[in-house]
This record gives C-alpha cells, sequence and structure tokens, in this order.
C-alpha cells in the first residue's frame, strides 16, 4: 500500500523544467553581474556636503525696528505678512506702557501675529535676533 509517487532520475518532475529554471537563474544571475559593473554602488568622488542657509546667515533682522521690506527678505514671509507683523507691533507699542521699546522678546512672541504659527516661527529663528534683556 505505498501510495507515493514514483520519482525519476530527475527527482518529482521532468528533466526539462529543471534545465529551463537553471536557465533562468543563469539569466538573473548574468543580468545582475553586468548591472554591477555598469553601475557601480561605491562612489568615485564623494558627496560634499554644503552648509544650510542658517549657518551661512551674517546678518540678522531684529522684528522689533525692522521695516515690512526687510522683513520680507525673511523665509515665508510675503508682503501681507510683513504689514501685519509691523502693524501688530505698532498697535501693541501704543497700547503699551510708554517706557516698552520692545514687543519681541524671543520668537515665540512672533507667534501672536495673526498668520504666524509654531512652524514658522521655528524657520525664522534663525534668521532673528532681539534685544538683550
Amino acid at each position: 500500500m505505498n501510495d507515493r509517487p514514483k520519482r525519476g532520475k530527475w527527482g518529482v518532475w521532468p528533466a526539462p523544467i529543471y534545465w529551463v529554471c537553471y536557465g533562468v537563474l543563469g539569466v538573473i544571475l548574468v543580468y545582475v553581474l553586468v548591472l554591477g559593473w555598469l553601475r557601480p554602488v561605491f562612489l568615485d568622488d564623494p558627496i560634499q556636503v554644503i552648509p544650510g542657509a542658517a549657518e551661512r546667515i551674517e546678518l540678522r533682522l531684529d522684528p522689533n525696528v525692522a521695516g515690512w521690506a526687510e522683513l520680507t527678505q525673511l523665509p515665508r514671509i510675503g508682503p501681507a505678512l510683513a504689514k501685519r507683523i509691523v502693524a501688530y507691533r505698532q498697535d501693541q507699542l501704543a497700547i503699551g506702557p510708554p517706557t516698552a521699546q520692545t514687543v519681541f522678546a524671543c520668537p515665540e512672541d512672533l507667534a501672536a501675529v495673526p498668520g504666524i504659527g509654531p512652524k514658522t516661527v521655528e524657520q525664522l529663528r534663525p534668521y532673528l535676533m532681539f534685544p538683550e534683556q
């Protein structure tokens, strides 16, 4: 009562199927070797890292004294937002105590201006300077 299929000289499948599989594997191996020869993985010249824009800043703006035209040079600050910053600054100086000279003491104070959120504050941080307390 042995129900197992009989195996021939080549195993379960006929010999041509094995030869086709070996041929396909050989073609894949040749393809990988040729591809590796044509496009090597290593780099001949190392990639040069260019410092970010924040590290190249030589002049930083003080939002307490900068005009709207100067503020438009900051990233993500257009003319409308720059005018809102100036208007907010003037309003706060008008309603504040007469000895107050600064409205913005740190970058987070800019978040009070409509249209400026935490992400914008973080992007502006390297471009701003504030008077020392």
